[in-house]
């Protein structure tokens, strides 16, 4: 239930704090501390041989590729794929859809939308 609400809480910060743009590498710092101090397994991994030095190494590659990263959805994944190396397919990191403002998105008007689907035509007055 944890992981859920960790989950939860990630993909809520991360789409309400950015609309076309976000700071990534600050993204990725919160989510990197909020891990290590939230998540019931970091400790156990962490106590693995080997581990330790591996998750240094892994954080730093990422702490360097998101410096670049300007876009929500791409730093999403980049974390999403960040968080693998704990336990593949038990933890993500997404956008919620609902969130993401698109450059490209429909400019027809909510109304007009509507009246289409119901297969209405409007006319101006």
């Amino acid at each position: 239930m944890k992981k859920i609400t960790i989950l939860v809480v990630l993909i809520q910060l991360t789409s309400n704090g950015f609309a076309h743009t976000c700071d990534c590498k600050a993204t990725l710092e919160w989510a990197r501390k909020v891990f290590e101090e939230n998540d019931a397994g970091f400790s156990t991994i962490m106590n693995m041989p080997g581990k330790p030095q591996a998750y240094k190494i892994h954080t730093a590659l990422f702490e360097q590729k998101v410096t670049s990263i300007s876009d929500i959805t791409q730093c999403a994944a980049t974390i999403d794929e960040w968080m693998k190396f704990f336990r593949s397919g038990h933890l993500g990191f997404a956008v919620l859809p609902s969130k993401v403002t698109d450059s490209k998105a429909d400019s027809t008007p909510k109304q007009e939308r509507k009246a289409k689907k119901n297969g209405k035509k409007l006319t101006s007055i």
